[in-house]
């Protein structure tokens, strides 16, 4: 008995890393609740017990799964053994189950899970994006997160941000897409705000017209100096394909950032208004020039430079 026990222990870390013990836990908690209901008995029928108790364990659909039994997952595991990049992509879009298994998987203990989950779901948006599960992505991306799951999503923010902001562009009436952005950036989270400006970034290069400035902007005050230059790079990519959408209040703020990586980025962004709207460009660098702020007055300075080298 304790050989298959353990056994069945290690079938689960394998699936889910033995740095996520939620799903172990849970499996021993079960299966003491059984060997307790059972009272006295002789060691064969105690053995012929636990073997059912690993088999309906196995496969009951679970929440902690998407609904998926250990079962099913195991056999979407085996399914993607050995396939190729593009292949895995193939299977999943055509398996329910192997879909599912790549949201569990982002919330897997081991890396190389994580990793090969989060580049799948980003090309399988990137060729079909109505196949990536709206409800599921919401669940990822807002939490409450465990620690495991907030250094997750930081370290492939940018990957996430894409398929995000894949799920934006595809929303055509704007109404459940803009509500979801909106939600992961006045979450007042720094993990969730960092993936609503990465998404952002995304739109910023590609459809600079769905980018909502107002919840960029509150990107520029949070506390966190990586979401602070996110944004700024955000509004510098809009002062290039999309300048209308970009306010001389919103470069002055930024000008005076305490960070010099967000200033450097305002002073590009400067230069990329400049090439588009040179009266605007211009009323911003004289504002910054004559603030009395050495910071700001080294943006313009920087701005300039970078305008120069373009004249040439």
């Amino acid at each position: 008995m304790d050989k298959r026990v353990r056994g069945f222990r290690s079938s689960i870390s394998a699936m889910m890393g033995e740095e996520n013990p939620r799903q172990l836990l849970d499996f021993d908690n079960y299966l003491l609740r059984v060997i307790e209901g059972l009272g006295p008995v002789e060691p064969q029928t105690l053995s012929e017990r636990v073997g059912d108790a690993i088999r309906e364990w196995s496969e009951s659909q679970r929440e902690d799964l998407y609904g998926l039994s250990p079962e099913e997952l195991r056999d979407s595991l085996i399914k993607l053994e050995d396939l190729s990049f593009r292949d895995g992509v193939r299977v999943a879009l055509e398996d329910p189950h192997v879909m599912k298994s790549m949201f569990v998987l982002l919330k897997s203990g081991n890396i190389d899970y994580r990793k090969g989950a989060i580049f799948t779901l980003e090309e399988i948006a990137k060729r079909d994006i109505r196949a990536v599960d709206r409800d599921l992505l919401h669940d990822i991306v807002t939490g409450p997160f465990t620690q495991e799951e907030r250094i997750m999503l930081i370290e492939n923010s940018t990957e996430f941000g894409r398929v995000l902001g894949r799920m934006i562009l595809e929303d055509e009436t704007r109404d459940a897409g803009d509500r979801f952005i909106r939600e992961l950036s006045t979450s007042g989270e720094d993990t969730q705000l960092r993936l609503a400006l990465k998404a952002f970034t995304h739109l910023s290069k590609v459809a600079p017209e769905r980018v909502q400035v107002p919840l960029v902007v509150e990107g520029l005050g949070s506390g966190n100096d990586f979401n602070r230059e996110t944004a700024a790079r955000v509004i510098q990519n809009l002062a290039k394909n999309a300048p209308q959408k970009v306010t001389s209040d919103v470069l002055v703020r930024m000008a005076a950032d305490t960070t010099w990586s967000v200033r450097q980025v305002t002073s590009n962004a400067i230069a990329n208004l400049w090439r588009h709207d040179r009266e605007a460009a211009e009323n911003v660098l004289v504002q910054l020039e004559s603030s009395g702020n050495d910071e700001q007055k080294k943006v313009a300075e920087g701005a300039r430079k970078i305008i120069d080298k373009k004249r040439r």
